[in-house]
């Protein structure tokens, strides 16, 4: 984290930066803050890539609270294979609510599971431009696989795409591709779907 505080400490005046991709390289809870500190200060970064590294719920309420403006510039979020629980994506579900440019956001292979899942869907229908929402669905107590989304199961393990249409967000319809282990969902507001 000390190598991540420092490399902020030298971006605090690089305006021109557009993808920043820290990921694998052990950064924990205090270097995601100090991240999250810089990105209303990048006005044109795009894509902020922080995957794999040991980000726990304080680094993604840093992140969450950077991105929580108006003017952050960030369309691309990869925060997925860290330590985020359903606190952490509590957060993020709140950032959705107030930030108003960020378009993908992949959270797969965190720790969050039923409670995380559902505050991302609550943060998704104030959303209007995310269109691409990347989580893992965690099996059941029966060991299933279950959408926690709506409750609507899938036979398959793994991340699972939801597609967001903007213009339409009324229902959730779920369309699987047999060849690849993933489902896609597509989203069309959630807000009547989502309790």
């Amino acid at each position: 984290d000390v190598g991540a505080q420092r490399l902020t400490a030298g971006l605090r005046h690089s305006s021109n930066l557009q993808c920043l991709n820290l990921s694998i390289n052990r950064i924990s809870d205090d270097g995601a803050i100090a991240i999250g500190s810089l990105i209303p200060r990048m006005k044109r970064l795009k894509m902020l890539v922080l995957s794999r590294n040991m980000i726990g719920d304080q680094g993604a309420a840093g992140v969450a609270e950077g991105l929580a403006t108006q003017t952050s510039s960030v369309v691309l979020l990869d925060l997925s294979s860290n330590r985020i629980s359903d606190l952490g994506a509590k957060l993020v579900g709140k950032m959705l609510q107030q930030n108003g440019g960020l378009q993908k956001l992949f959270l797969h292979s965190n720790k969050f599971k039923l409670e995380g899942e559902r505050a991302l869907m609550t943060g998704i229908k104030q959303n209007v431009l995310l269109n691409e929402l990347d989580v893992y669905l965690f099996p059941n107590e029966d060991g299933n696989s279950e959408d926690h989304m709506e409750n609507m199961s899938t036979t398959q393990e793994g991340s699972t795409t939801f597609s967001i249409n903007d213009s339409e967000r009324s229902s959730i319809t779920r369309s699987t591709a047999m060849s690849t282990p993933s489902s896609t969902l597509t989203t069309s507001d959630a807000k009547d779907q989502i309790q």
